[in-house]
């Protein structure tokens, strides 16, 4: 019976036009913390075969109760496909990001979530006096 289910769900999938087999990217966070200030680097894999024109929208949650997407906010739209993107808007903490391919009113599916924690810098021009 299971697989009979899962053929079933199969045909659905490849009987949908192709418009609607969406493909989605693969997503990694990075984050630094540099003297210009911290920023969080959101880098993806793209499927191939995406139509000329597809752009990114990205999304953002701050906070460690980020696990489904309505809990995020656009952060930016119609970035480069290929990406990356350096989110300079961070501070100490957690961030979620994912994204979606966008292509006229084409949307993909949501990427995975890509998350990570952004920690305290650490100290500098620490100076010794010896008395």
């Amino acid at each position: 019976m299971k697989k009979l289910s899962a053929l079933l769900a199969a045909l659905v999938v490849l009987s949908l036009p192709v418009s609607a087999q969406t493909k989605h990217p693969v997503l990694a966070v990075a984050f630094a913390q540099a003297q210009s200030g911290p920023t969080a680097t959101v880098s993806w894999t793209q499927p191939t075969g995406l139509p000329s024109g597809t752009t990114v929208s990205l999304y953002r949650c701050a906070g460690p109760s980020c696990t489904s997407t309505t809990a995020f906010t656009l952060l930016v739209s119609g970035v480069a496909m290929n990406g990356p993107y350096v989110d300079s808007t961070v501070t100490v903490g957690q961030y979620s990001y994912y994204l979606v391919n966008v292509n006229g009113t084409q949307t993909s599916v949501p990427s995975s979530i890509a998350s990570g924690t952004l920690p305290l810098p650490a100290p500098t021009s620490v100076t010794v006096t010896v008395n």
